[in-house]
């Protein structure tokens, strides 16, 4: 029987299993609530990446398929309704999307895009956070 230590290179190895991180996206050009929303996100235990826009979004899926998007509708250079139109098109299209919007008329908004899920600004905390553990694909 070997024992193992602190700092031993075999006591490194038999750490606990190593545990996938999930990558939220959220595309949100109002700084404070980009903020909140990764904090929120990161005191849940995911890592969250931050875009101003829908083409960063495009961008940022392009680069590292997130397993959530949470998107604005009003953002400048691309919206997050041309946003989702475009990943409709894509492989991505199965990804699941969760918009904030303060947006009176967001509901009819996302109505064509089947699945994706709204949470009207401002929102509750609590509602926001089981809004995105529903939303997030069952773990392998």
């Amino acid at each position: 029987m070997t024992s193992s230590r602190p700092g031993d290179p075999e006591s490194t190895t038999a750490a606990a299993p190593a545990r996938t991180t999930t990558r939220i996206l959220v595309a949100e050009d109002e700084h404070e609530l980009a903020s909140l929303v990764r904090a929120l996100l990161e005191d849940l235990g995911y890592e969250a990446t931050l875009v101003e826009d829908g083409q960063a979004a495009l961008d940022a899926i392009a680069q590292e398929r997130p397993s959530l998007l949470i998107t604005d509708l009003a953002m400048p250079r691309m919206s997050g309704e041309e946003l989702i139109a475009q990943l409709q098109q894509t492989e991505h299209r199965d990804l699941p999307i969760i918009v904030l919007s303060a947006r009176p008329d967001a509901a009819t908004r996302i109505a064509p895009f089947p699945g994706v899920r709204l949470l009207m600004k401002p929102f509750d905390i609590d509602e926001f956070e089981a809004l995105v553990m529903r939303s997030l694909p069952p773990a392998l």
